[in-house]
């Protein structure tokens, strides 16, 4: 039991499955704060991996950590886990059950080097459009009217662009370029690129629906190819299947992004 969802939560795996503990507005920077920050509801363990290069091991040293440094790492999430480590979280109760109406869908990554290319930034791009399109089919989102591309250099400067492609889009062929256009149009190359972005919003239904158009049919085609990608990773894991350009570079190639991506209530991702 606690005065916030989050710590509830953190005290119910304290003493599973019959005891109870409390966690107050007294005791809990003795009960909660000295648990790995991992232990906080929706850090994940890429998060937890990112957290700790910070040199945050603790949920206390994430409640006590700059809000602007988490910021800069994690984006507007870091101050959203700062606030759940200090318990900060007023949101209220939904019924069991209940689903929240999904506005947008998206992944990031930092890079673990600088991409000083276009080739670098489309490689990046596909896998995180691959992960976004995944997650949307995987919720039955329908196809997305607009799609988003965020970006961080390495002075830590962000920039993003949002538009929407020719035909609503929910394949990874389909977000990807169009986040690449996006990206060509927005990125000067003053420095090289450390962090990007992609989300897609404005979902619209009936995704199978036909049309005349040529820009559909090849839509229709990147749904069904993804489909079958997605059903062969399914079945033999995520490095089953690799796009080529992401061959490039062995550590990418390695990479599960959809596995690590952060992990966010629902509904909340980029809203």
């Amino acid at each position: 039991m606690s005065w916030n969802k989050i710590f509830a939560k953190l005290a119910s795996d304290l003493k599973k499955p019959d005891a109870v503990t409390v966690i107050d507005e007294k005791n809990y920077q003795t009960l909660a704060w000295t648990l790995p920050a991992a232990d906080l509801l929706y850090v994940g363990k890429a998060t937890a991996k990112r957290l700790a290069v910070l040199g945050i091991a603790t949920i206390g040293d994430l409640a006590r950590a700059d809000v602007s440094m988490l910021i800069a790492e994690l984006g507007k999430w870091g101050s959203v886990l700062h606030a759940y480590a200090n318990g900060w979280d007023d949101a209220p109760v939904a019924m069991e059950g209940t689903q929240r109406e999904i506005k947008s869908i998206g992944n990031s990554l930092t890079s673990y080097r600088d991409l000083t290319t276009e080739e670098d930034v489309r490689m990046l791009l596909y896998m995180l459009a691959e992960s976004v399109a995944a997650r949307v089919a995987q919720k039955g989102a329908g196809r997305a009217q607009t799609v988003k591309v965020s970006i961080v250099d390495n002075q830590l400067r962000r920039f993003g662009k949002q538009g929407r492609p020719p035909v609503p889009t929910r394949s990874a062929q389909g977000i990807a370029d169009f986040a690449f256009e996006l990206f060509r149009s927005l990125y000067s190359w003053r420095h090289p690129v450390r962090a990007l972005g992609v989300a897609v919003c404005d979902f619209v239904g009936n995704a199978e629906q036909l049309t005349l158009f040529e820009e559909d049919a090849r839509e229709k085609k990147s749904e069904r190819l993804d489909a079958a990608v997605n059903a062969m990773r399914e079945k033999y894991g995520s490095n089953a299947l690799k796009r080529a350009t992401v061959l490039r570079d062995a550590h990418f190639s390695e990479m599960d992004i959809r596995g690590e991506h952060i992990i966010r209530p629902a509904g909340s991702e980029e809203e």
